[in-house]
């Protein structure tokens, strides 16, 4: 009699931990336990944990689970449930998937990303940021420069900047006390960024600023050192991202030799 089981270690766990599959020289012969006469051994847990990281637990939990997979498979094979064309489709289609897997490990291990390059990506990405200088500035916009030369009378006066950014300043930031936090030169306007930049801390502009958004008075709060991360600790993701770009090359490479046809729904 045929079974339909429903079992939450069913579905891919069939497909995907494939407990009667030839260990590997390097993986644990040692037998753990029999179901029904099939031996488990330490390494059909370890390819199991590697297939299924989100399979945590004790290797007597994991055991559990295989023990488990290995009743469910012989109940289905009891039944000839591999010969059912669902089940024919679906291991195809999982061949497939394996195939294609392959085919990228094998591009991937056949040009190893080299120590050099991933040095150079981090030299441009991330090394040349280091050691440049950000700057937290404050700053009032008004429409008009005599509206901003009054600021700086009444700054001069003794006024608080915070203060008369939140009653004066046109722009989004004045509820913040006109606070535009950190960020590096490039990312203002040119007229804005280098009289924020030739400015000490604690200081503002004496003479009103004028961009495309109108008059500013700006105050430098402080300024900081941006210090990037170490290249040990961004080398994984920079690994990541050459062998992705390099797996987008392979495949670039496939399209351009293969003919392929779009054909038009009916």
């Amino acid at each position: 009699m045929t079974h339909h089981i429903t079992c939450r270690l069913a579905g891919p766990l069939l497909l995907l931990a494939l407990v009667h599959g030839p260990a590997s020289a390097a993986e644990d012969s040692q037998a753990l336990a029999t179901v029904n006469g099939t031996v488990l051994t330490a390494g059909d847990i370890e390819r199991y944990r590697e297939r299924r990281p989100e399979s945590e637990g004790t290797q007597a939990e994991l055991l559990q689970e295989l023990i488990n997979i290995e009743l469910l498979v012989q109940d289905a094979e009891r039944d000839k449930l591999y010969e059912g064309e669902e089940f024919k489709l679906e291991m195809e289609m999982t061949r497939r998937a394996m195939l294609a897997q392959f085919a990228v490990r094998n591009q991937v291990d056949a040009n190893p990303v080299t120590e050099a390059k991933m040095l150079e990506i981090y030299d441009e990405q991330v090394g040349q940021s280091a050691g440049k200088t950000e700057y937290h500035a404050r700053h009032i916009l008004l429409e008009s420069e005599a509206d901003a030369k009054q600021v700086i009378v009444d700054l001069d006066a003794g006024g608080d900047f915070a203060t008369l950014a939140k009653e004066r300043s046109t722009g989004p930031s004045g509820p913040q006390g006109g606070d535009l936090g950190f960020f590096e030169p490039g990312q203002m306007v040119p007229e804005f960024s280098q009289a924020a930049t030739a400015l000490t801390p604690g200081s503002y502009t004496k003479a009103p600023v004028q961009t495309q958004f109108g008059w500013h008075v700006i105050l430098l709060e402080e300024t900081r050192k941006i210090d990037g991360p170490s290249f040990e600790q961004v080398k994984p993701q920079i690994e990541n991202m050459l062998q992705s770009m390099q797996v987008r090359e392979y495949l670039e490479g496939l399209r351009s030799k293969a003919k392929i046809e779009m054909v038009e729904a009916k």
